[in-house]
């Protein structure tokens, strides 16, 4: 059900640039961060507003207007999923720094979901990584902290390739995360991943394709090394002005992150 549903929750191509999109993917995790709401929630507002875009397309994407877009789509996404709504004027005045007002918001909200005709619940890729996750421990023996590595793994990886726009199908993100995460955090052997590989991708009738996966493998042993590095350096040398968003609620954060 979720693979025939994620079909209509497909985005077509735009002509918002790709470095533009993952400067606001990074600012809503941030955002989320700081609001200690779920990063899933990231995917749902970035899905909002690749549809938009890419149903928008003779739009004329300037940095002003996709960062409304895209503030407007996590705002949004936060409403319908979070555990509690954003006030519009934190957005406005402290997100945007009044770069946008209320009524801009508000208004970009009522267009967003006209536009989407209100399909707000599309599947992610954290649905698919559980699902995944539990066919394999059905297929194979693994010790519950391996397991849970390999979640964690799995959802570290598709926080950092949903920054990159090649990779946009949920399932397909979700199906290759999971193949790495069980090479990388355990004990299986090559063999043993490649037949569940097989297994979970004819049961669920994916296209298990080695060279999009090689592909993947690459970039996910970059994102991981990426991540690595700067979790290093923040906890041993973090320079002035770059505070986590737990440990400062300043907006300077906001202000560096949106700017496009």
């Amino acid at each position: 059900a979720l693979l025939r549903q994620e079909i209509t929750y497909m985005p077509r191509s735009s002509t918002v640039d790709p470095v533009d999109r993952a400067k606001m993917v990074h600012w809503c995790y941030q955002v989320l961060d700081f609001c200690q709401l779920d990063r899933t929630i990231a995917e749902i507002a970035m899905n909002y507003t690749d549809r938009y875009s890419a149903n928008c397309r003779q739009q004329r994407w300037t940095k002003f207007s996709y960062q409304q877009l895209a503030m407007t789509a996590l705002y949004t996404a936060v409403k319908i999923h979070g555990a509690e709504a954003m006030d519009p004027r934190l957005v406005s005045e402290k997100l945007s720094r009044g770069t946008y007002t209320v009524s801009q918001i508000e208004e970009q909200e009522r267009q967003l979901l006209e536009v989407l005709e209100w399909r707000v619940n599309p599947p992610t890729t954290t649905n698919y990584v559980t699902l995944f996750l539990g066919i394999v421990t059905k297929l194979v023996s693994i010790p519950v902290s391996q397991e849970l590595a390999a979640f964690d793994c799995s959802m570290q990886l598709v926080m950092n390739v949903l920054k990159e726009d090649r990779f946009q199908r949920p399932s397909r993100i979700a199906f290759d995360a999971i193949l790495t995460a069980l090479r990388r955090e355990t004990k299986l052997l090559d063999e043993q991943v490649d037949w569940i590989g097989c297994v979970v991708a004819n049961t669920l009738g994916l296209d298990h394709c080695d060279c999009s996966f090689k592909i993947f493998e690459c970039l996910a042993t970059d994102t991981i090394s990426q991540s690595s590095h700067k979790r290093r350096r923040h906890h041993h040398d973090e320079p002035m002005g770059t505070e986590s968003p737990r440990s400062s609620a300043a907006s300077p954060l906001f202000q560096e992150t949106v700017s496009l």
